[in-house]
Parts: C-alpha cells; sequence; structure tokens
C-alpha cells in the first residue's frame, strides 16, 4: 500500500528499529512538520519535497539526540560558538522559549535551595586555559571544568 500524501522529507531504504513499534527491517520513513508521519515499505518518492536515500543506514525513528557540536569552524554548519549559545542551547530552546526558561529557573531554584551541587573535575587558573581545553578535548573531565581568574 502506498501513502499519496505530501510529506517534507522521505527516508529511503534504511533499516529501521524501533522497539516500541516492533519494526525491524527495511522501511521508509516520512516526515512531515518535523514529526513522523508514516514508516512503511513503499512510499512513493514523488510524495515527498526531498528524499534522502538512506541504504545500508540504521533509521531510529523518535530517537532524540541530546549531543551538541560546540567546535565552531569545525563541524561545518553544525558547529556553534560556545561561549554565545552556552551549555543550555539546542532546538527545543528554540521551539519552547518559556518552557526553557521555566525548566532553568527550576534548576537554578534546586541550587539555591542546596538540592543539587554541580560536580567540578578540574579547575585551572586564566594562564593555563589551553590546559583546561586540552582536559575537555582528550576527555578526561568527569565533571565540570572551571576556568577561574586568579
Amino acid at each position: 500500500m502506498s501513502v499519496s500524501t505530501t510529506f517534507d522529507l522521505l527516508l529511503r531504504g534504511g533499516r529501521v528499529i524501533d522497539p516500541a513499534s516492533g519494526i525491524d527491517g527495511l522501511k521508509d520513513v516520512a516526515i512531515r512538520g518535523g514529526k513522523i508521519a508514516a514508516i512503511q515499505s513503499d512510499i512513493l518518492p514523488t510524495s515527498a519535497k526531498e528524499v534522502v536515500d538512506v541504504s545500508g543506514a540504521i533509521v531510529l525513528p523518535g530517537l532524540i539526540d541530546t549531543h551538541a557540536h560546540v567546535y565552531q569552524y569545525v563541524t561545518g554548519r553544525f558547529g556553534m560558538n560556545a561561549d554565545m549559545v552556552g551549555v543550555f542551547w539546542g532546538a527545543s530552546v528554540a521551539r519552547e522559549p518559556a518552557l526553557h526558561r521555566q525548566n532553568v529557573e527550576e534548576l537554578f531554584g534546586f541550587y539555591k535551595r542546596g538540592q543539587i551541587k554541580p560536580f567540578v573535575s578540574e579547575r585551572f587558573p586564566l594562564a593555563q586555559a589551553a590546559d583546561a581545553i586540552r582536559h575537555l578535548t582528550s576527555r578526561k573531565a568527569m565533571g565540570k571544568v572551571v576556568v577561574t581568574m586568579d
């Protein structure tokens, strides 16, 4: 059975794994309005504005990728200036800024009441900022890395 509605994006021919739906096989995934609209074997390529051949790839619909690219100019169009953006920025913030503000206020409330305490794994004086960056890029940090002004 073919789907004839118009989609924004069609991921075609990948191995789709969706344990919640019991799907594990070669399927097409159609996306409309930023949401998964259909998963099936025979979605017509003409039904989508853009088609991406994902043959040989694993497609995990619904998986939320929470990582960030904070190496500006190194990772192409996905990098960002971490000093300007900060650690709380992401696509969800752009979509729901009021909810983000509420979440950050709640987080700072937990901190003020002593309910949470950030773990600082290393402190570096400003003169050793390069060492702090090497510590981060070598993935040795187990918590926050703080650069101090002393």
